[in-house]
């Protein structure tokens, strides 16, 4: 699961197990591929990864998606439509999805993306070997959220004070969160937390006014808040606060800095990562 080789296998993954499956099902019918998601740009990722490959949709595949509100009674129905729907494969973003597909899904192939933890939170026994049905791409979350604060302290060498803003709705963050103690304690830092609910137009800097009573110097924005992160930018950047973000896509939309791949790197991989099994 080396990152410079997941790129040129991942895309045959998915195919390779969709061929097979619905050749063993119903040949005259093109495979379904079922996708898990919160954010929709990284569908369009995912297709013209396929698009690149060659493959045309509704000629050699179709895509069911599923696209997650951040309502946590919602996540086991949608897994469970694509379940219902026999799809060949089920394409999952992040770990809260990854958990509930893997409820669901019996003996469905499911590639993960987006994941923290693999191994800590039950996915695959090993990077190296996963076994069961599920493999797919780590982005090693603990270590890169030391990079990201080694990041803002090099922005701001005086930086000693980082609010991560975060949802209480997605059990990982609180995991993120205690991982980055230990390397911001070694930087001179010290982290805040601020639970971010707030959602829709206007809502999101009033929500946010509150988080300036803790003085921070700089912010940090841990995925999923993807509704919100026009405004979370809009708002670091009225009180010139460097803010790291976990995707390239938001430094591109105005953001401070990242240190990620692209949505299309790693929604478009997996689609070679079933030659593994």
């Amino acid at each position: 699961m080396k990152k410079a080789a997941v790129l040129p296998i991942l895309f045959v993954v998915v195919l390779l197990a969709v061929a097979v499956k619905a050749e063993a099902q119903q040949p005259a019918k093109i495979p379904r591929i079922g996708i898990l998601t919160e954010s929709s740009p990284r569908i369009e990722a995912f297709r013209q990864g396929l698009r690149d490959l060659g493959d045309v949709e509704g000629k050699d595949f179709a895509i069911e998606q599923r696209s997650w509100n951040g309502r946590a009674d919602d996540q086991s129905k949608l897994a469970a439509e694509l379940v219902d729907l026999k799809v060949a494969v089920i394409v999952t973003t992040g770990t809260t999805l990854t958990q509930t597909a893997k409820k669901v899904a019996g003996t469905i192939p499911i590639v993960m993306t987006f994941v923290s933890d693999p191994i800590g939170f039950g996915f695959v026994a090993s990077l190296a070997r996963p076994g069961g049905n599920i493999t797919g791409l780590t982005n090693f979350g603990p270590e890169l959220g030391g990079k990201r604060l080694e990041l803002l302290k090099e922005i701001v060498p005086k930086t000693s004070r980082v609010v991560i803003i975060f949802d209480p709705a997605i059990p990982v963050q609180a995991f993120l969160i205690k991982e980055m103690q230990a390397p911001a304690a070694a930087l001179g830092i010290k982290l805040l937390s601020f639970e971010f609910r707030a959602r829709g137009p206007g809502r999101v800097e009033q929500s946010l006014l509150s988080l300036k009573n803790s003085h921070p110097d700089a912010l940090m924005v841990l995925p999923s808040l993807s509704t919100a992160t026009q405004g979370v930018m809009d708002f670091a950047m009225k009180h010139r606060l460097p803010t790291t973000y976990h995707w390239k896509e938001y430094v591109e939309a105005g953001a401070s800095c990242t240190m990620a791949q692209t949505c299309r790197t790693c929604t478009a991989v997996p689609l070679r990562m079933w030659t593994k099994f």
